[in-house]
């Protein structure tokens, strides 16, 4: 799990930069009411003890990890515990199952909002490829983004602020620059930052923390329902003894994850909202006649 760790250690830099650029907090992103998460008061969340719920762990099959060539069978029930082998395999091919959904992510001013379109393929319990495109705002800042990740290390973003760069509108980010892994120089690129939260940010990755927990195992802690779907609310305990939340559906998709990290010496959560799973338009990356490739800012590690 070395490249999750990389990933939200390059993130944080993207928080930084952002929330210096605007004041105003709130919760994730989203105009309409069906895409607004529940207030605490406004959601019954039920106890993992109620009678709807089993008192089994999910777990994976014994032998080699195999991945479905289709989304794996829901859940009748929302089990008290579930093992990160079963999690590492069910909710990556329930995602690339899914046709697409809408990501919504939020940390104190800065704003993520992607269609993000997943190829029915599966590497290393991430899905294969996968393209997105969106927008990012905080404050007065605002830039349209398109990602492309193929596995768990390669692919590029391309970002257009506004300005032009050489003449050119958009700004490709190759995610092989995130070799790096010195976090002060990651924060001081807020390009290479908005690669790596974008790549955190994934559906697929919202049960890879639970592999680099001791023990492996997500607690359910409760029901909830968001954008009308009734959720098992699954909780674990990261290595740096910080709390990580994921929202399951019966059908394994994610509805939200709670993200924890650091900005500094500052703790902060990223909360990433999942909504409108389904067929979704199809993403490419913008004509290359109007991209300039980002020059390698540090030099990579030795």
């Amino acid at each position: 799990m070395d490249a999750r760790r990389a990933v939200l250690a390059a993130g944080a830099a993207l928080v930084g930069v952002l929330c210096a650029c605007g004041s105003s907090a709130g919760g994730p992103p989203g105009a309409d009411a069906a895409a607004t998460p529940e207030s605490p008061a406004a959601t019954t969340e039920r106890t993992a003890q109620s009678a709807s719920t089993t008192s089994t762990t999910t777990t994976a099959a014994a032998g080699p990890r195999r991945y479905p060539a289709g989304p794996p069978p829901p859940m009748s029930t929302f089990p008290k515990t579930i093992s990160d082998d079963a999690i590492l395999e069910a909710l990556p091919a329930a995602v690339a199952s899914a046709g697409g959904c809408t990501v919504m992510a939020s940390v104190g001013a800065a704003r993520i909002t992607l269609t993000y379109v997943p190829r029915p393929q599966l590497v290393l319990s991430f899905v294969g490829e996968a393209w997105g495109s969106g927008t990012l705002t905080s404050g007065s800042r605002k830039a349209r983004v398109i990602g492309h990740w193929l596995a768990t290390t390669d692919g590029s973003v391309w970002l257009d602020d506004g300005t032009s760069a050489g003449g050119k509108a958009w700004v490709e980010v190759p995610e092989t620059l995130l070799g790096l892994r010195d976090v002060e120089a990651v924060r001081a690129h807020p390009l290479l930052s908005l690669v790596s939260m974008m790549r955190a940010m994934t559906p697929d990755h919202a049960g890879q923390g639970l592999a680099m927990t001791t023990g492996g195992t997500a607690r359910l802690v409760g029901t909830q329902t968001i954008d009308g779907q009734v959720t098992g609310h699954y909780t674990w305990t990261t290595p740096g003894g910080r709390r990580e939340d994921v929202w399951l559906g019966r059908d394994w998709l994610p509805r939200r994850h709670l993200i924890p990290t650091d900005v500094g010496a500052t703790a902060v959560t990223v909360t990433v909202d999942y909504r409108r799973w389904g067929s979704a338009p199809p993403v490419q990356a913008p004509p290359q006649a109007q991209v300039t490739v980002a020059p390698a800012v540090v030099p990579p590690p030795a």
